[in-house]
């Protein structure tokens, strides 16, 4: 595959060093992959073209880290900035698990 931080930036898109527009390589390759059925082929090429215009419109370092604040303790994680617990259990199997509180 290709790495976009990689490649050049031009009009939108991106192009390989041999100079290739990125997106005529993803079009060529949703259409022999097989791995997209037909009748999905332009829908999933329509996607990449717009993630692709998209990052290349607002590049790469426009977003800023993000910062995880995590408590840990006998009851489990919990993300300090959500509502949300993630509880740890085991069972007699000693089989462990999270669960959303």
């Amino acid at each position: 595959g290709y790495g976009l931080d990689k490649l050049e930036e031009k009009n939108g898109t991106y192009y390989t060093e041999s100079g290739e527009n990125i997106l005529d390589l993803v079009d060529s390759t949703v259409e022999s992959s097989g791995k997209v059925p037909k009748e999905f082929n332009q829908q999933m090429k329509n996607w990449i073209h717009d993630l692709v215009s998209k990052i290349s419109t607002r590049g790469w370092n426009n977003v800023p880290d993000m910062t995880l604040s995590i408590l840990y303790g006998k009851s489990g994680l919990k993300d300090m900035n959500q509502l949300i617990t993630y509880q740890y259990e085991a069972d007699r199997m000693n089989r462990q698990w999270y669960s959303v509180l």
